[in-house]
């Protein structure tokens, strides 16, 4: 009994008169050491009200939740034979990765990861992959192993991270899309770097100028962590390109949106800018603002028109083929896409006829009938300039993933055209009509283009 007591398995104490099984009504998973001695346990509730969902057993002389993983003598020999570790949340995670064929997996105990768990992952592979759920809750921990994480990267020493679609987890996405999701998913890592970046970029609006610079000072003192002088250095240089392209971004975007509040032109129109509502006169169509291109993509032939389409357009039509998901779930808003290259105008009127008389063709169906109708040359040239950040518009891309970016893009690419359009063409009524319904129409646009 005093053994069963000091090992964590029964509870005792002097308001008990008799000791009882801390893991009653719960299901028990054995926790090994390296060698694969059990020196712990830990328990998931059966009953849906248990106050505590999971429980492990205490710190003992034998067990130290914030030095083990869960799994980690089975998942060191998966690990040596496929050069990689990964760490998922929690047990049921670890079942359902090594259900999926993925048995180089182990999970913290129930706290966030430590320091010595990062080490213990790091004497078996020099970049282990921290696969965390894609909500709220897996961003987090994820931010809080990078801060962890930091001080201690080296050369040929780091982490990778995935998130996984949709707010899964590992069993929620096996289960509702099988192996070959969970595997492919696991297959797109993002570095270190890239994740550190974003995390930092997302903590509030980029709007002024104090924002941007605080943002560069939060990001140079978190690099003034890394410990390696040579290592610190490179990450410096990094995180100097990913802010230079960030700010030249939203330069290039802002130049955009002020032509585009113009007219398209730099000076008012005779009628604009003074006066009362009475006076408004409309302008003259104004010119689609877009990302800048490349050299080598502005002069593509094939993407020359009216002007030449952007890199958001080419992956909005490009995902519209490769991902069936898309046009079964936004059939309407890829429709509602204004392009201003008329081959890219072209393939997106191919790929809506083919939806309207085949019911959720695949994208061997859709590419067939393209290639039929003398557009496949089209489709292979905006594949092959597709930008590197827009892998999620291939085939090989998960489906939930690729939708998701492809509505955030699709968004995005509405509130810069469609809806300006729509707005202009709405005060050129409300001047004609002059009533209430047109004021409405028009106040609607314009909440509809902050929205989005």
């Amino acid at each position: 009994s005093e053994v069963m007591i000091e090992a964590g398995l029964l509870i005792a104490g002097t308001d008990i008169p008799v000791p009882y099984d801390r893991f009653r009504d719960r299901v028990m998973f054995p926790i090994a050491d390296g060698k694969g001695r059990i020196i712990a346990f830990g328990g998931r509730a059966l009953q849906k009200d248990a106050q505590a969902k999971y429980l492990n057993s205490p710190e003992t002389p034998l067990f130290h939740k914030g030095a083990t993983l869960y799994n980690i003598p089975k998942a060191r020999k998966a690990a040596h034979d496929k050069a990689r570790l990964i760490a998922v949340e929690g047990y049921i995670d670890v079942i359902a990765m090594t259900r999926a064929g993925i048995g180089e997996t182990v999970a913290p105990l129930g706290t966030a990861l430590t320091e010595e768990q990062l080490a213990l992952m790091w004497r078996i592979t020099p970049e282990p992959v921290l696969c965390f759920d894609g909500d709220k809750a897996g961003v987090k921990a994820a931010h809080r192993a990078i801060d962890v994480a930091l001080p201690h990267l080296q050369p040929g020493r780091s982490l990778q991270f995935v998130f996984l679609p949709g707010g899964q987890d590992p069993d929620e996405l096996l289960r509702a899309s099988g192996a070959d999701a969970v595997v492919a998913a696991v297959s797109r890592q993002s570095p270190f770097v890239d994740v550190l970046f974003d995390r930092e970029m997302q903590r509030e609006p980029l709007d002024t100028p104090e924002h941007k610079a605080d943002l560069e000072k939060r990001l140079r003192e978190l690099v003034g962590h890394i410990r390696d002088e040579t290592l610190r250095r490179h990450y410096k240089d990094a995180i100097d390109e990913r802010l230079r392209a960030l700010f030249q971004q939203q330069r290039r975007n802002n130049a955009g949106a002020r032509n585009e509040a113009r007219g398209g032109g730099g000076r008012a129109q005779p009628g604009q800018g003074r006066g009362g509502r009475g006076r408004f006169q409309p302008g003259p169509p104004t010119a689609k603002s877009h990302v800048a291109v490349s050299t080598r993509l502005a002069q593509t032939a094939v993407f020359t028109g009216p002007s030449v389409a952007s890199p958001r357009e080419i992956a909005l039509v490009v995902a519209a083929v490769n991902q069936p998901l898309i046009m079964e779930k936004e059939a309407e808003l890829f429709a509602a896409l204004d392009l201003t290259s008329r081959p890219l105008v072209r393939l997106k009127q191919a790929v809506l006829d083919v939806a309207a008389l085949h019911d959720h063709p695949s994208a061997e169906e859709l590419r067939s009938r393209i290639a039929d109708g003398g557009l496949g040359d089209i489709l292979s040239r905006a594949e092959a300039n597709l930008v590197p950040g827009d892998s999620w518009a291939l085939a090989s891309a998960e489906p939930f993933d690729a939708l998701e970016r492809w509505r955030d893009a699709a968004h995005l690419h509405l509130r810069e055209t469609v809806l300006p359009k729509e707005v202009r063409e709405a005060g050129e009524k409300l001047l004609a009509d002059d009533d209430e319904s047109a004021w409405d129409e028009l106040s609607g646009l314009v909440q509809r283009r902050e929205v989005f």
